[in-house]
């Protein structure tokens, strides 16, 4: 049994190790006691001091929509008093051409511009200005407001994630403590709850939850439309279906969340147990196969916001470049780089709803 140093400890709380010394800490906090205890009394003191706490949003400034409309207006009413000026200029210009032209009629002949021609030279060259300019400022004004709307609704999706994660977190809390051993919901090796997504139902039989569209991401608002259309089973449902029935229910049931598959052991899949791990993912985003590292859909793709076994919510920016590592363990695979259940109780693995946690073995 080897007692983990404060170095090595605080480093893994700060994020400055790499994914292989987070992996053999990890493994020598599940031999050690004495470890966790260390460890625990280093991160209130973190925590006390505000180092393990999400950088804080910064806000729009006040106003800065209405204060904008504002300018733009101003500018509008400065541009249209500059054009009537212009305009009183451009008359006074060709009434002083037609007076010396008539003085002069004698040596000249006398020439007057047309009624088009006039037209064209008192007018149509500043409302062509005035146009330009009223343009070029509406379009100003809309390259200011847009990305500040956009990322306002964007934060808006995720912090109302973090409440639908916050909420699933409770619940599954709730169901751990109901356990006498203190596992969260099982994912099966075979059978109709052989999936991720069977979270779902069994809180939904357990009554833990009562609303479904909690089960759904705001951030992706495509899963969520077809609700009523699709909605999650109980668990009687789910073990009732048929074979057609069941396959629909498995790419559904899970919502908008990836949740853990387990890990094996002894040859033996288990459901995680309640250890209240602060590095432990337990549901996130659900992931998806078309994004480089499975990385989710959800937030326009710019991280996913993941739900610890402690009970913490925190948005993630994963980076899975492969000259650049992560302090996290990968969420989405095992460490042979497989979907499937972990290979011990520190290999965390978040499968979507349909992903089984039982590795396909090809013929």
């Amino acid at each position: 049994m080897t007692r983990l140093s404060h170095e090595q400890l605080l480093g893994y709380l700060l994020g400055a190790l790499d994914s292989k010394e987070c992996i053999e800490i990890e493994r020598a906090l599940a031999e050690c006691p004495e470890s966790i205890a260390e460890f625990e009394k280093i991160r209130r003191s973190l925590d006390t001091v505000g180092l393990l706490e999400e950088p804080e949003q910064v806000d729009p400034p006040l106003c800065l929509a209405s204060r904008t409309c504002e300018f733009v207006e101003s500018q509008i009413e400065a541009y249209a008093a500059e054009t009537v000026v212009l305009k009183a200029v451009a008359a006074d210009a060709v009434r002083a051409a037609e007076e010396t032209s008539e003085s002069n009629s004698k040596v000249l002949p006398k020439v007057k511009l047309s009624p088009v021609s006039r037209a064209e030279a008192s007018g149509r060259g500043l409302r062509k200005m005035d146009l330009a300019i009223f343009c070029s400022v509406i379009l100003s004004g809309a390259a200011l407001c847009l990305p500040l709307l956009f990322t306002t609704q964007l934060q808006a999706n995720i912090t109302r994630c973090q409440n639908h994660l916050r909420q699933l977190g409770q619940a599954l809390h709730a169901y751990s403590d109901l356990q006498p051993d203190g596992v969260f919901p099982a994912v099966l090796a075979s059978g109709p709850r052989s999936v991720a997504g069977v979270y779902a139902p069994t809180l939904l039989t357990t009554q833990l939850v009562q609303d479904q569209r909690t089960f759904f991401c705001p951030g992706n608002p495509h899963l969520a439309a077809n609700l009523s259309e699709k909605p999650i089973p109980t668990l009687q449902q789910l073990d009732a279906a048929s074979d057609e029935q069941l396959e629909r229910y498995h790419r559904t049931m899970g919502g908008g969340y990836g949740y853990s598959l387990g890990y094996q052991q002894d040859e033996e899949l288990l459901p995680p147990r309640n250890g209240r791990r602060a590095s432990f993912p337990l549901l996130a985003d659900a992931p998806h196969d078309s994004q480089p590292g499975r990385l989710s859909n959800n937030h326009d793709r710019r991280g996913q916001n993941m739900l610890f076994e402690d009970g913490q919510v925190r948005f993630i920016k994963m980076n899975h470049s492969p000259n650049q590592e992560t302090a996290l363990d990968d969420p989405f695979h095992n460490r042979l780089g497989q979907v499937a259940a972990g290979l011990d109780v520190n290999d965390a693995v978040l499968g979507r709803s349909n992903d089984r946690p039982m590795p396909v073995v090809l013929p």
